[in-house]
């Protein structure tokens, strides 16, 4: 069978399409599904449909269609059902509809039907991701753990074990992750902006600036990396550092109004009154000024979907039913 990763370039194919045309080519090439399990037709075409279903999954996820994409991971369980992958990419679709148990289950089904694969690695920290979303702290961290006996140089597991530690306040277990995890690759900047959150929580701030720093050197546009580098270097009293801070996460994200409302506190700390109320007032017409845009916004895209679907869903549809059996 071939592997998710094999399709980019069917991926690159329907990476201009929008919303209406791909719901309609995931219901042809469900309709293909289900005709060619009733035919019992021959492996070329089990595999020509896994290969296009395959790269419209993973186009819908990445375009956060993600009722669609389940819809695209259900057909790729009815054409192979012995697949543990398949069970892997409904999983994620369910996790990104925050269906935490639903994707718990079919992380466990995909893991049973074939426990050594690397797709099983991959639902053992899915899992793991859930389980939190879902409070059941201990069965995570259970889970990272069999993800890491697969993968010990899984760099995501370690940076996602040592955050779920530092919640539960284990924060010293919570470095020894982040400090494995930059072991294996300290060009990971999530790991090091990890280990920042948590060296702060210890109020060893000198500490935690230097590893916000390695984050920002690896990516400058983080902003939450920018912010948590200002925090800490306020809890020192280097206040001219924190507004420098300040002022980069805002040329990076004008529209963050966390940005504006914590520069604004610091200057009323400052007694800078006048430029603390001007950061205020921008924090609060970012906030007011939010919903009235993803209105618009949404309807804006609608208007767009249509356009595409009518100049491009046949022949795209075309395209894909060109191989389908008779019925």
């Amino acid at each position: 069978m071939i592997s998710i990763l094999d399709n980019r370039h069917v991926r690159a194919l329907l990476a201009p399409v929008q919303r209406p045309l791909l719901v309609m080519s995931c219901k042809v090439m469900l309709f293909n599904a289900r005709v060619l399990a009733r035919h019992s037709s021959g492996p070329e075409e089990y595999e020509a449909l896994d290969y296009f279903l395959n790269g419209i999954f993973e186009t819908m996820s990445d375009m956060e269609l993600h009722s669609e994409a389940l819809k695209c991971a259900e057909g790729l369980i009815e054409i192979d059902p012995a697949d543990g992958a398949n069970y892997y990419n409904r999983a994620q679709a369910l996790y990104s509809l925050e269906r935490y148990d639903d994707a718990v289950v079919s992380c466990e089904k995909g893991i049973e039907i074939d426990p050594a694969s690397d797709a099983s690695c991959l639902s053992w920290y899915l899992k793991g991701l859930a389980l939190e979303n879902l409070y059941r702290a201990d069965e995570a961290l259970a889970s990272y753990e069999k993800a890491l006996e697969m993968n010990p140089y899984y760099v995501e597991v370690w940076d996602a074990r040592g955050g779920l530690l530092d919640e539960m306040g284990r924060l010293d277990e919570a470095l020894e992750c982040f400090d494995t995890a930059i072991g294996i690759n300290p060009g990971y900047p999530r790991t090091w902006y990890s280990k920042g959150f948590a060296l702060a929580q210890l109020h060893r701030e000198e500490e935690a600036i230097r590893a916000y720093d390695e984050s920002i050197k690896i990516d400058p546009f983080d902003t939450y990396a920018w912010l948590q580098r200002a925090h800490s270097l306020e809890d020192v009293g280097r206040y001219e550092e924190a507004l420098n801070s300040y002022d980069a996460a805002i040329t990076i994200n004008v529209e963050s109004s966390a940005s504006w409302q914590d520069k604004a506190g610091l200057l009323f700390e400052l007694g800078r009154e006048a430029e603390a109320e001007e950061c205020l007032e921008k924090a609060v017409s970012l906030e007011m000024r939010c919903l009235d845009e993803i209105l618009w916004e949404d309807a804006r895209v609608e208007a767009s979907w249509a356009a595409v679907a009518r100049r491009v869903l046949r022949p795209l549809i075309e395209l894909f039913t060109r191989r389908s059996p008779s019925v």
